[in-house]
């Protein structure tokens, strides 16, 4: 069953990954990467290595039982 995995940021063809949106983004600008980050770049890297956005990783969360109510969005801080 696909599942979340972790937060996400996809900018072109990079994804950076995290626990947390927050610290991805830390580490982002770090590297020397542009900010701000727009929300339309962040999201989750699910079980199958592809990236979604907020809104398909909370239905997928959803269905594959790591949250137990529907949400419009995931937010990191839904997962742990």
């Amino acid at each position: 069953m696909l599942r979340v995995v972790m937060a996400a940021v996809c900018r072109g063809s990079c994804v950076w990954t995290g626990k947390r949106h927050n610290e991805v983004i830390i580490h982002m600008k770090e590297m020397g990467e542009k900010m701000p980050v727009p929300g339309n770049e962040q999201g989750f890297l699910l079980s199958d290595g592809t990236f979604a956005s907020r809104g398909e990783a909370a239905r997928v969360a959803y269905k594959a039982g790591q949250i137990f109510k529907q949400k419009r969005e995931l937010t990191s801080e839904d997962l742990y």
